[in-house]
């Protein structure tokens, strides 16, 4: 039976910023990776691995059962869409040395209040870079930034 362990994390304490950033990762064949983004101002969410923003990742984005749309030689993984909604995400990561990396992803999109259910997103998606993931890094893109306590942690597993 395979051993998780914390390898990597971080977290915004001071002031908002428009990256959070794992460096230094452990290296393992079996990752789990969690995001909590809180935004001041919409934000979009992209992750990439390995500071590698080449056209190398592909992936399908499922919101709320609706229709499953193909993203294919995207710079990014698509992990949120342009919101101002407190957004959760669990990604499991297969990062078996010499193969490219695939993903599977569950994000929830908080509402406010109990009026509205949360925005549910399955997500698959394949990196072709055969590298093992040393970094990570999940950008915003829109005028907003995440805010204080917002985090990103690693675990991982051989």
């Amino acid at each position: 039976m395979a051993q998780w362990n914390t390898i990597a994390t971080t977290d915004i304490v001071s002031s908002p910023q428009d990256t959070l950033e794992l460096s230094d990762i452990q290296i393992r064949n079996m990752l789990e990776a969690q995001v909590y983004t809180k935004p001041i101002g919409p934000i979009v969410r992209r992750l990439t691995f390995n500071d590698n923003t080449n056209s190398i990742y592909s992936f399908k984005r499922n919101t709320n059962s609706a229709e499953d749309p193909s993203f294919t030689l995207q710079n990014h993984i698509n992990i949120g869409e342009d919101t101002t909604l407190r957004n959760f995400c669990v990604l499991e990561i297969f990062d078996i040395p010499g193969l490219p990396k695939a993903v599977i992803g569950y994000i929830v999109n908080a509402t406010s209040g109990v009026s509205a259910p949360p925005d549910r997103v399955e997500l698959v998606a394949v990196s072709t870079d055969i590298e093992q993931i040393k970094k990570a890094k999940v950008n915003n893109i829109d005028t907003g930034n995440y805010d204080v306590n917002s985090d990103f942690s690693s675990f991982g597993a051989n």
